[in-house]
């Protein structure tokens, strides 16, 4: 009787061993079957992903394979430049265009006043990377469904301690493989350019400097991919005397209302209360940016309250620098008539721009 109650068991045994080996085998033979989407493929994006392609088979930039549902359709290839150059940021002194073929325009080494265009050229849509937790390639792959993008930046060698761009754009990028970037733009570009990035070219000490960036897809610190989809390095030469511009200006805002008397009413009320606040700057002149005044009544009476209208001020501040001040001034409707005394009511943002 004991021998004829071990022997079933010994069977069963021997089944969920034989069940469990062949289920190991085809974890395994799904993870060899992975692969990285050709430039000259057509994505397959109708059929389901499956979960044999939750990691990466190795330390590289992984792309979902053909078949997965996370693949999505990609602009093709613009140019032979394109093709010469993916996985690298390319620089010019004017707009690289995405059709553009003439390599003759890329250069290597810019002087600190020159203008400075680049263009990103990846293997695939920003959306088709997966993203790992904190970039760790043992962590499940996760679906970069905004198309979120970073660009570190490195300055001789040291990542900065800001970015250089941090963006989603709503998805605009999802299909992209290549875009431009602007690092010192000019014209209606140089509101591209960042004030962050300007102010660090222009403490450089004289000489030539290493400009590196690197494109990485998902969000810095968060989900990202392991490594830059796109990397890209340039010679700055800094001479003396000499400073990059932001490109932004005073002229660059444009008012929607003239009215010079309200316009000083405002500096002074921005101005009063800047004391009032400790601030540093000094608010010398203003635009004013809405086309009427935004006026709040009670809500049974109908009876006005006050009004409000926004504006924004030029500032230049103790060490040299200026920005453009968002702001709201307010006037209390008291007797039948609104104010004739204009005080500060709220501030927006603040913008970093060339001093006049």
């Amino acid at each position: 009787m004991k021998f004829n109650f071990i022997l079933p068991t010994l069977f069963v045994l021997l089944l969920s061993f034989n069940g469990f080996a062949q289920f190991g085998s085809l974890k395994g033979k799904a993870k060899e079957v992975t692969k990285e989407v050709k430039p000259t493929e057509t994505p397959n994006v109708t059929e389901k992903a499956t979960s044999t392609v939750a990691k990466a088979s190795g330390a590289g930039i992984f792309i979902w394979p053909d078949g997965s549902s996370n693949l999505i359709a990609t602009d093709p290839y613009s140019s032979p430049a394109h093709d010469k150059n993916v996985g690298k940021i390319v620089f010019s002194d004017q707009k690289i265009l995405a059709e553009n073929t003439n390599e003759t325009l890329f250069k290597s080494t810019f002087k600190i006043d020159d203008p400075i265009y680049g263009r990103v050229y990846t293997k695939t849509s920003i959306k088709n990377y997966a993203l790992y937790r904190n970039g760790d390639v043992t962590s499940s792959a996760k679906v970069n469904d905004k198309s979120y993008l970073y660009i570190k930046i490195f300055i001789d060698g040291v990542d900065q301690s800001f970015l250089f761009a941090n963006d989603d754009n709503g998805g605009k990028y999802e299909t992209w493989n290549s875009w431009q970037i602007f690092v010192s733009a000019r014209g209606d570009d140089a509101k591209n350019n960042k004030a962050t990035v300007v102010e660090a070219f222009n403490k450089l000490s004289p000489g030539n400097h290493k400009i590196k960036l690197q494109c990485f897809g998902g969000e810095n610190n968060i989900d990202y991919t392991i490594q830059p989809i796109a990397e890209g390095e340039f010679t700055l030469n800094v001479e003396a005397g000499k400073a990059m511009k932001i490109g932004k200006n005073w002229a660059f805002y444009k008012a929607a209302m003239t009215n010079p008397a309200l316009d000083k009413q405002i500096v002074d009320a921005i101005n009063k209360y800047a004391s009032s606040q400790g601030w540093k700057e000094t608010f010398s002149k203003a635009k004013i940016t809405d086309a009427d005044w935004y006026v709040t009544k009670a809500e049974w009476t109908g009876i006005p309250l006050y009004r409000t209208i926004n504006a924004i001020v030029y500032a230049k501040w103790p060490d040299g620098h200026c920005t453009a001040q968002e702001v709201s001034v307010i006037q209390n409707y008291n007797d039948g008539a609104f104010s004739k005394l204009t005080e500060y009511n709220a501030v927006g943002n603040q913008y970093k721009i060339d001093c006049e």
